[in-house]
């Protein structure tokens, strides 16, 4: 007997990692962390109680730095669309990578010190369990 499985509604794939969110909803903003995190949204733990509906602006401190040396942040803009034992679950309406200042991420790290620190995306590969593929014999030569 073969058992039906269960409808799967996400249309993109989620990675369970914790980082540090500086997130904004209505007049209050606060630190909190992901619990995970896809392409078009993220489930959050919050300081404060979100609604349904409830628009809000996150700032996600990114653990790979850009060429080894400019750190990064996710920025988000989005719609909680659920709150759950879990977490919040926001479903991203516009995000964008950013350049940003070290000042900012060291007050993520003091937010939450059990930050995975990586500096270069082959760190962050085993997170994301990415594949690097195999080098060939064609190279791009210099004219």
């Amino acid at each position: 007997m073969i058992l039906p499985q269960p409808f799967e509604r996400r249309q993109a794939i989620r990675f369970p990692i914790r980082l540090p969110v500086r997130y904004r909803l209505a007049d209050e903003s606060s630190w909190g962390r992901t619990v995970d995190l896809s392409s078009r949204g993220a489930l959050l733990s919050l300081r404060h109680r979100a609604q349904p509906g409830e628009r809000v602006e996150l700032s996600i401190s990114w653990p790979v730095l850009l060429h080894g040396e400019v750190h990064l942040t996710l920025v988000a803009a989005g719609t909680v669309v659920r709150v759950e034992e879990r977490g919040t679950a926001v479903r991203f309406a516009k995000s964008s990578f950013r350049t940003s200042s070290a000042g900012f991420h060291r007050q993520a790290l003091l937010a939450d010190p059990q930050t995975p620190r990586l500096s270069a995306a082959t760190d962050f590969a085993p997170y994301l369990k990415i594949e690097t593929p195999p080098q060939t014999g064609n190279r791009l030569r210099a004219r």
